[in-house]
């Protein structure tokens, strides 16, 4: 299956016994944005640091593992600093080349998704942020469409989309894909 073929990049999609395989070939002068909500956590019941259950560290190593085959590189991986984002980053680290890891306040769930834009577009290269709803989905959705009325993209726990610059309009990003752990095997058989 081809996602997309241009003159620019070219994806294709092979899905075999659960597993998504992406092959690109990413310019590399062009930046991408990773967003990817943190996996699965435990209950504030039961942990009020709500740290990742051991599903949400499936869920992870699952995308990881599909990021990694994916090719995809980032400059930085950022993180809100709360405890299942910075493992959720953590674990896509060991898998992932890049450079830093950084905590960033402005990832938190209550923060203005549209500064948080204002300040990636500056930093021109590939980042990856992990965050948590409805931050991330209200990111992606001005991203898209520059409007900040409603998400319209669900991102479920354990979710990775890549966005690049759109090549119709300016200041606008382009959805090229989207991952989803509830669509891949876990290894336990979960």
């Amino acid at each position: 299956m081809i996602l997309e073929k241009n003159s620019k990049k070219c994806y294709i999609c092979l899905i075999l016994d659960k597993h998504i395989y992406f092959f690109n070939n990413f310019l590399e002068d062009e930046m991408n944005i990773y967003l990817v909500r943190h996996g699965d956590a435990v209950d504030a019941s039961e942990n009020p640091q709500r740290p990742l259950s051991p599903l949400g560290e499936q869920q992870i190593e699952l995308i990881a593992q599909q990021l990694k085959i994916a090719d995809v590189q980032v400059d930085t991986i950022f993180h809100s600093g709360i405890l299942r984002a910075k493992q959720t980053a953590e674990i896509l680290a060991q898998r992932l080349p890049h450079k830093n890891i950084v905590a960033w306040a402005m990832l938190a769930p209550d923060q203005s998704f549209s500064l948080v834009f204002d300040e990636l577009v500056k930093i021109k290269t590939s980042v990856m942020l992990v965050g948590h709803q409805p931050m991330l989905g209200m990111l992606a959705s001005y991203m898209m469409t520059k409007r900040s009325n409603s998400p319209i993209v669900n991102i479920d726990k354990g979710d990775a989309l890549c966005f690049s610059p759109s090549k119709f309009k300016n200041e606008l990003w382009m959805l090229d894909w989207m991952l989803k752990p509830s669509l891949l095997a876990y290894p336990s058989g979960g």
